[in-house]
């Protein structure tokens, strides 16, 4: 697992045992100030021999990396490292925050997908109500 640092201080986490993810539990603001990873593969695999940079500073991935977020590293000898990230709007970080509520949550995706559901109350009556 991995643990995110802001500044010293260490920042809380999140594993899920069902996706194995890690989820830092800071705004989306927080996000650009992370300054370091503890823990990283040292193990790379090249997927491109050689490619230039444009006059605007880009850099051609290949389909596989399109419409994916990175953060995006650089080392102090010159070398750039891109990590996944999967983003989470901060109106929804509360369920990643309370384990109980995201168990019941995956529980219900499970539930739903095994089609066990069952028909809601009838609220028709309600329809022409004024809010």
């Amino acid at each position: 697992t991995s643990a995110f640092l802001k500044g010293d201080k260490p920042t809380d986490f999140i594993q899920t045992s069902i996706y194995q993810w890690i989820i830092p539990t800071f705004s989306l603001q927080e996000v650009g100030a992370v300054t370091a990873i503890l823990e990283r593969d040292t193990v790379f695999k090249n997927i491109k021999d050689s490619i230039k940079a444009d006059n605007k500073g880009r850099v051609v991935l290949g389909n596989e990396f399109s419409g994916k977020t990175y953060r995006v590293s650089l080392s102090a000898h010159g070398e750039i490292l891109l990590t996944p990230l999967t983003v989470i709007p901060e109106r929804d970080i509360w369920l990643y925050k309370n384990p109980q509520a995201l168990a019941m949550f995956h529980d219900g995706l499970a539930e739903a997908a095994a089609g066990k559901v069952t028909d809601g109350e009838d609220f028709s009556q309600y329809a022409n109500d004024e809010i």
